[in-house]
């Protein structure tokens, strides 16, 4: 099953399935950093606008934050009697 997925998943890189919008806003640097959009299938990619492109900057410094927050939360609502 994980060979398979792994499989499904590298397919889907190759064929270039664009990314969703969330996840092309917190992906940006890193498309830009690893010249990722030279290859051909980053054409069925569309290129987010600059409002989302800083959002998704000023994001990437909160997100690392929110979600440590957010574990902590869950993990002492867990140890908590219910």
């Amino acid at each position: 099953m994980i060979a398979n997925f792994s499989q499904m998943n590298r397919i889907a890189d190759a064929a270039g399935i664009a990314l969703d919008g969330p996840t092309q806003m917190f992906a940006e640097q890193l498309i830009d950093e690893g010249g990722y959009r030279n290859f051909a299938s980053a054409e069925n990619t569309e290129p987010i606008g600059t409002a989302r492109r800083l959002a998704g900057r000023g994001l990437r410094r909160v997100a690392p934050t929110a979600l440590r927050a957010r574990a902590a939360i869950s993990a002492r609502a867990k140890r908590s009697p219910g």
